[in-house]
């Protein structure tokens, strides 16, 4: 009786297993959610003065890029947390689960939109006209399909550092 209440209903898999690797993933958000913090956004961040951050987010490019890389892990952890925590939750009460998860999806949507925003910083940065995805929403001269496309080459650039975004010639 005790081992059926030890092991998660369907999956045979320990309930103390799942729980450890939620604890796991927690500290892997911690300390990435820290280091972005602390390391990234507060060594390249100047408050009120966006000339000097624009400078310093140029001149530590792969600093900031190793920083988003880090945003994108941690949404991946989060998103794995949630699975921990219907896990957990299911046997105590399938409706604390579901709204556990609804409310988790809410904020992985809410921080991914956060992370596209911080990616699209470099490229207008550097120059390389990938300032665009406003062009979906704004009213220009371009036919609509070419700011789309630019949209597109914005959304698509890379992490990594040298890396060209994909753009209509």
């Amino acid at each position: 009786m005790s081992d059926r209440r030890d092991r998660i209903q369907d999956a045979s898999i320990p309930v103390q297993l799942i729980a450890r690797a939620g604890g796991a993933l927690y500290l892997v958000i911690i300390v990435i959610g820290l280091l972005g913090e602390v390391v990234v956004r507060g060594s390249l961040i100047v408050p009120g003065n966006a000339a000097a951050t624009a400078q310093r987010i140029l001149a530590s490019e792969f600093l900031w890029r190793l920083g988003v890389a880090g945003q994108l892990v941690l949404l991946i952890c989060a998103t794995a947390l949630t699975l921990v925590f219907y896990l957990l939750l299911r046997p105590v009460s399938k409706t604390i689960a579901l709204a556990a998860v609804f409310f988790a999806i809410v904020s992985l949507a809410v921080e991914s939109v956060s992370a596209l925003f911080l990616q699209q910083v470099l490229p207008p940065l550097l120059g390389e006209g990938a300032f665009c995805l406003w062009l979906l929403f704004k009213d220009v001269d371009l036919p609509a399909w070419e700011g789309r496309t630019q949209a597109v080459g914005a959304l698509s650039e890379p992490l990594l550092p040298g890396g060209r975004s994909v753009q209509p010639e």
